[in-house]
């Protein structure tokens, strides 16, 4: 790990290549990853009581960046595909931990190898909040000079302010102002990279906002790695921006990026830039 300073903000950024996110193909669910070791000592074992009360439930929102191409169904839920979108898009993801859980059941789920109850994890709900069209913004001539154009740069700003305000609202929960940013990796979907941010965060006593930054990538077959590869290169501006943005956050101390795969060259390369 490596502590350095950028836009301002400390930043840890974490390249970890854990099993546990080795997930492939479009999955709606999947089961709980197995219980941490670290959970099995005596000593770790009441870690969750440390959960903020508020964040004591069976499900994880977690936000999220993506420049994936939205679709949306006949009932107008969205979900994201494996297409590039010239803009970006910021919601909230709730990822759901079984079926009607209780707390205290949850966490003998986490703390125990054998389980009692289904613990599948699903995602419920998917609302985009906001969505940048036009990035880049698209540029006009002003007299003798060429200008970024005024209705994209409105347009933009405000899409962003709506994502800091979600963040400030999220920060404003937990006594830890700490962002963890997940980049996923070839092969994943957006449900895989959900379902991974919820399993980590929820295994790290749910502290700190969890977002997860979700490119374009799972095109499979013989190809895929090919096409991932150039979405990973694609994905970096808006990987950039989104760093830079929740950077801009007067409430955030600290950002922890933890990358997977080819998340760390789009990570790395982002942070270069």
């Amino acid at each position: 790990m490596q502590k350095f300073r950028l836009f301002g903000i400390n930043f840890l950024v974490i390249i970890a290549s854990l099993v546990l996110l080795g997930v492939t193909g479009c999955q709606s669910q999947r089961a709980l990853m197995p219980t941490p070791n670290l959970y099995l000592r005596e000593e770790a074992r009441d870690a969750f009581s440390r959960v903020p009360e508020h964040f004591q439930n069976d499900y994880v929102d977690v936000l999220y960046v993506t420049d994936r191409v939205p679709l949306k169904d006949k009932d107008g839920k969205i979900s994201y595909t494996m297409e590039r979108s010239p803009g970006a898009g910021f919601g909230i993801c709730r990822v759901q931990f079984g079926k009607d859980l209780s707390w205290e059941q949850l966490v003998q789920n986490s703390i125990n190898q054998k389980r009692k109850s289904n613990n599948n994890l699903t995602i419920t709900d998917i609302n985009e909040m906001a969505r940048s069209s036009n990035m880049p913004v698209r540029f006009i001539r002003q007299g003798d000079q060429v200008v970024p154009n005024p209705n994209d740069v409105a347009e933009l700003n405000q899409q962003i302010e709506i994502a800091k305000k979600v963040v400030r609202q999220r920060l404003a929960m937990t006594p830890h102002k700490d962002v963890y940013l997940y980049v996923h990796g070839v092969a994943n979907t957006f449900e895989d990279s959900a379902f991974v941010m919820a399993e980590l965060w929820h295994f790290t006593e749910r502290q700190g906002v969890p977002v997860i930054f979700s490119w374009p990538s799972g095109y499979g077959g013989l190809r895929g790695y090919f096409y991932d590869r150039e979405s990973g290169e694609f994905a970096v501006r808006h990987l950039k921006n989104t760093i830079k943005i929740i950077s801009e956050i007067g409430e955030v101390e600290r950002i922890h990026i933890i990358a997977h795969s080819r998340g760390t060259d789009v990570t790395l390369t982002a942070l270069r830039e």
